[in-house]
């Protein structure tokens, strides 16, 4: 499959960076609007709302794991919706329609997750490590711009003795899922210069203050607690919608983490690693260093102390050129007319097409009270 399927044949624009920004831009009014897991019935997937993460365990070293091998999902949204034959947004919705209600969607500017944004910014710093695709809806009166991941391939599948490090086999051994849930998803919403942003992010794991030995007991006292309703799943009368159950998690009580695994002998790439903490605004990080598979030392960095300062403040221009670029991208939307169209990256050169996708949904569109 091409990253261009259902393009049209000639791009309507060449973007090109600008260097226009005067100054930085950091994230304000920074809220979690929502959050879900998955569970599965007969195979079918299913969300839990509100979703619990999974808890980071604090695990003793040295630790030995294999090299990761088998299938590994590349956007498990994604797959999942393509399974029930949804939206890949239809998750965020029924996720922040759920945990806030009466949320005003007409006062967004932009709906996306933190892929989308990190792509873009990889894009705007000349630093595309990879070849991308985002697909684009403009509604709500030609005020809101919704941007959806597009992965050609959903899933990665690990040829034997192909070596892809030891990632997912540390987190296996590092976190401890909440009964009948996984791959929790947090939705937030924030300020980013003009605009305001709907966004959702996968969390990889939670903890508490502490992690001393009352923090682990606490922790799993409350995976006993943060699990998925005793009643059966919701059928969805709404079409275009996902089956749900009512999850028993108070999220707001953790602390977010992310884990990074590396050779003890690599330095951390901040400029690669530190907007998908601040995006996210993910407080804290746990860098895991092995030697071959053996994880002997752990690391754990606050991306806002004072160490990590220059880094921020490095993150904040970026933005300043993000905001410049995406105030650019939906007037240039808002002049072509009717979409759908995609944003299509190939080797570093970003470029607009057509798209002959379906437009959004009724079950999203319905949110924002504009008959598209």
């Amino acid at each position: 499959m091409s990253l261009l399927k259902n393009l049209g044949d000639e791009p309507l624009k060449t973007f090109t960076v600008s260097l226009d920004y005067t100054e930085a831009v950091a994230i304000k009014d920074f809220k979690d609007v929502g959050s879900h897991s998955w569970t599965q019935v007969d195979d079918e997937p299913i969300l839990v709302i509100p979703g619990a993460p999974a808890r980071w365990t604090n695990p003793s070293i040295p630790l030995r794991v294999a090299p990761d091998q088998g299938t590994r999902f590349i956007d498990h949204t994604g797959a999942q919706c393509d399974k029930q034959g949804v939206h890949r947004l239809a998750p965020v919705f029924q996720s922040v329609d759920f945990c806030t209600p009466n949320f005003d969607y007409k006062q967004l500017d932009i709906i996306c997750n933190r892929n989308n944004l990190r792509n873009l910014l990889h894009w705007v710093e000349y630093s595309t490590k990879k070849d991308f695709r985002i697909d684009l809806h403009l509604i709500n009166g030609d005020k809101t711009l919704v941007m959806v991941e597009h992965e050609v391939s959903k899933t990665e599948d690990i040829p034997e003795g192909a070596f892809r490090g030891y990632g997912d086999n540390f987190r296996q051994r590092a976190v401890i899922a909440p009964p009948g849930q996984t791959r929790h998803n947090r939705i937030v919403t924030y300020t980013l210069g003009d605009f305001r942003l709907l966004m959702g992010h996968k969390v990889e794991a939670a903890f508490r203050d502490k992690d001393t030995q009352d923090d682990v007991d606490f922790l799993a006292n409350a995976l006993g607690k943060a699990k998925v309703g005793k009643a059966g799943p919701t059928r969805s009368e709404t079409p275009g919608t996902l089956q749900m159950r009512q999850g028993e998690d108070p999220y707001k009580q953790y602390k977010f983490v992310e884990i990074k695994t590396m050779s003890q002998r690599k330095e951390i790439d901040w400029k690669d690693f530190y907007p998908q903490l601040y995006l996210s605004q993910t407080a804290q990080v746990r860098v895991a260093r092995h030697d071959r598979g053996t994880f002997r030392k752990m690391e754990t960095y606050d991306i806002f102390s004072k160490d990590l300062k220059n880094e921020q403040e490095i993150m904040e221009l970026r933005l300043a050129k993000l905001a410049l670029f995406l105030k650019e991208l939906r007037s240039t939307l808002r002049e072509l007319g009717v979409g759908p169209w995609s944003l299509v990256c190939k080797q570093g050169t970003l470029r607009l097409y057509d798209s002959k996708d379906d437009p959004l949904p009724d079950f999203i569109l319905s949110r924002f009270n504009v008959d598209e």
